[in-house]
């Protein structure tokens, strides 16, 4: 493998010239043909590399190297634009859940490959294994505010009076953002109290409810140490019964098809919700700032990044029962 010196004003798809204090990832890149990552040695130079494949990592490219691998417009947004030494270190910690969301759905989709080992209680695995989804979740929210704060401290509003009622957000708490004891904030509060612009203040009612949710189901584990089960193991899949809180915390997921019979539904459509659900709360977030704000140009003109983890494809197939692929682990 041949290495080559280089600075990193000599990669020749990023564009510096307006990136201040921004980080820039030294993450792989994909052509099309081959990947290069960049290695920083001691002594400060770059050594240019190109390894056969890539493991686990994010990288930047036009298309995806894998189709299992994740396009997360949260994170494209933020290398690209926003990586603020304080917002990258949250938008990492987000990207880093990311990965254990993929490996936690991967782990129940193994559970019911081995559901036939008698000294095995996947239904206990299962149940376990949706309380660390939950307490998951709730992270991913929580360091979403924590970009979402960095985000707007760092951001000067030209209109002169509404930089004066401009005020810095909650830093470490999607709910202290969103709730007012039990009750949703509405937008007009927000944008009173902070300043915020109308399309970032209604991403945060819109968002109010599912947080609501996602606390009531990690705070039960953590502080009450309430159980989610029974899980039901049935011919089709892992389901809970109507009767459940998991069931009633979610009224407005659940359809026909989901259903084995009147009274027990599949657990996955639940389980899509939660994970897929937290995440599409970043992009949304992304897409509420980049259409209410200016921010500096792209790092990457003409790329985005893609995330490559262990067990997206697991993720992936969650996301596909939300769009209406079979909800069930069996036909």
């Amino acid at each position: 493998m041949g290495l080559s010196q280089v600075s990193l004003r000599d990669i020749p798809f990023l564009s510096l010239k307006d990136i201040g204090d921004r980080q820039v990832p030294l993450i792989p890149l994909w052509d099309g043909a081959r990947w290069t990552l960049w290695l920083r040695p001691d002594d400060g130079q770059l050594l240019e590399t190109h390894p056969v494949d890539v493991a686990t990592s994010l990288y930047w490219a036009k298309n995806e190297a894998r189709e299992t691998d994740i396009y997360f417009p949260f994170s494209d947004f933020v290398w690209q634009h926003v990586s603020w030494p304080d917002v990258a270190r949250a938008a990492a910690a987000i990207e880093g859940r990311l990965e254990n969301l993929c490996t936690a759905v991967a782990k129940i989709d193994f559970f019911w490959q081995h559901r036939g080992n008698d000294l095995l209680d996947v239904a206990e695995f299962v149940a376990t294994e949706i309380e660390y989804i939950s307490v998951i979740a709730r992270s991913v929210l929580d360091d979403l505010q924590k970009v979402m704060a960095g985000i707007w401290d760092r951001i000067e509003l030209l209109d002169s009076e509404a930089q004066r009622r401009k005020r810095s957000l909650p830093p470490d708490s999607m709910a202290k953002m969103t709730l007012k004891g039990e009750v949703v904030r509405p937008a007009e509060e927000l944008t009173k109290t902070y300043g915020l612009p109308a399309v970032v203040a209604e991403f945060y009612a819109a968002s109010g409810s599912l947080l609501q949710k996602v606390r009531r189901l990690r705070n039960g584990v953590i502080h009450q140490g309430t159980s989610n089960g029974p899980i039901f193991v049935v011919e089709k899949g892992f389901a809970i019964g109507r009767e459940q809180p998991l069931f009633k915390t979610f009224p407005e997921i659940w359809l026909k098809e989901h259903a084995y019979n009147e009274n027990v539904y599949s657990l996955r459509p639940l389980i899509a919700h939660v994970a897929v659900n937290a995440l599409h709360t970043c992009t949304l977030a992304a897409h509420a700032l980049a259409k209410s704000l200016a921010f500096p140009p792209e790092v990457a003109p003409g790329y985005r990044v893609f995330i490559r983890a262990p067990h997206s494809s697991a993720l992936l197939k969650a996301q596909a029962v939300l769009e209406g692929a079979n909800p069930w682990w069996e036909p």
